[in-house]
């Protein structure tokens, strides 16, 4: 089994935490909600210094975790408990090389004491995170237990798969930046394409009718260039990002 690359380096969001433990953040993706990813990133600045925020889940089924860049996302696989098998592999892994002070593991799955007693063992602090269904055997196995409270946007700005239109612009913007060649964008087939096979999502998820229709709710943020007739490049038409747009939600 392949280990994700361990990130070592303090993030810049933590870096006024007065304390100087090295926390390590290991997150059940496909049980905690992205939405709770700013209560998780609250708690940590109470703990220390984040040496490595780690999301663990299907790629396909957790677009919303992807679009937050302050933790790194890695893929587990589709198998049934394959997020909790790697996560608590990787865990026990980097404890064992005393990579870190403190362990934040944020799920409301119960089968989680048992890594929490482990790391316990080897004398590491183990904060629990988890929703108001966490059960208490979970709670009780860490040193501290908090209940995340969601910070869930308002409906309409949500479509039917939970995404908010923030991030489902910021993936669109991805695929693109990843796709583009010479600056000149991706046909709206790639887009369509490479939105279901990297994040699982669909026009039908989206509750648009094309990408097109899509793509034009948000002028700021996106062109779609005609085709050029005579011109085998631009034989289609083409979608880029304008960078200005995306500037101004920094």
């Amino acid at each position: 089994m392949q280990y994700g690359p361990i990130m070592t380096a303090s993030f810049p969001i933590l870096a006024n935490s007065a304390k100087t433990d090295r926390v390590a953040v290991f997150v059940d993706g496909d049980n905690i909600s992205a939405d709770n990813a700013d209560g998780i990133l609250r708690r940590i600045k109470s703990e220390g210094s984040a040496c490595m925020l780690r999301i663990y889940g299907n790629a396909a089924k957790a677009p919303a975790w992807q679009a937050r860049p302050e933790f790194q996302f890695i893929h587990a696989g589709t198998g049934k408990n394959a997020a909790d098998i790697l996560l608590c592999v990787e865990a026990m892994d980097l404890a064992h090389r005393r990579m870190f002070d403190t362990a934040i593991i944020a799920s409301s799955d119960g089968d989680f004491r048992h890594l929490a007693f482990a790391l316990r063992a080897l004398s590491i602090r183990v904060v629990g995170l988890g929703e108001n269904k966490a059960p208490p055997s979970f709670a009780l196995a860490c040193t501290a237990f908090n209940t995340l409270e969601s910070r869930k946007q308002d409906a309409p700005n949500k479509n039917n798969m939970g995404l908010t239109e923030e991030v489902v612009t910021g993936l669109v913007h991805s695929v693109i930046k990843i796709n583009s060649k010479g600056g000149r964008g991706i046909t709206l087939k790639v887009l369509n394409d490479e939105m279901k096979r990297e994040h699982g999502v669909s026009l039908t998820s989206l509750g648009a009718k094309t990408w097109r229709a899509f793509l034009k709710r948000y002028p700021e943020l996106f062109a779609i260039d005609p085709s050029v007739p005579g011109d085998a490049e631009r034989s289609t038409p083409m979608v880029r990002f304008l960078p200005e747009g995306f500037a101004l939600r920094t």
